[in-house]
């Protein structure tokens, strides 16, 4: 009865795992002309959330091009950054336990900013025993 429970929970939880192992983790929202921006640069503002939709409100580590920096989060996990137009390809590091999220290459254009949704997964699906034998 025990390995007939075990193997249920295991049939129920991996099919989940894999689910949301294979959701997009970034989105491209929309890009719209920013006055604000200056000659030869581009704008991408960035809202942080998890799979169930909690803010992040942490400071993210991120890379642009392969540069590493840190971005701000305000409370309401909103960040902006400023980049040169053209191909931007953009890594963001949250903790330990989510994956990093990899976009694939935004050509950005000058005086435009591009609003982006970046979905931190857990990178550990826990399935618990019980203390039970």
């Amino acid at each position: 009865m025990t390995r007939t429970l075990y193997l249920l929970i295991w049939l129920l939880a991996v099919p989940s795992a894999l689910q949301t192992a294979n959701e997009p983790m970034y989105k491209l929202i929309k890009s719209k002309r920013d006055r604000s921006l200056n000659k030869n640069e581009s704008g991408l503002n960035f809202h942080f959330e998890d799979t169930k939709g909690n803010i992040i409100q942490n400071d993210i580590r991120m890379t642009y091009n392969g540069k590493s920096t840190w971005l701000s989060v305000d409370e309401n996990g909103h960040g902006t950054y400023t980049v040169k137009p053209g191909p931007c390809l953009l890594t963001f590091f949250y903790n330990e336990d989510h994956y990093t999220v990899k976009t694939d290459t935004i050509y950005m254009q000058e005086g435009y900013s591009v609003s982006v949704d970046i979905i931190f997964r857990p990178s550990v699906v826990m399935v618990g025993r019980s203390g039970r034998r």
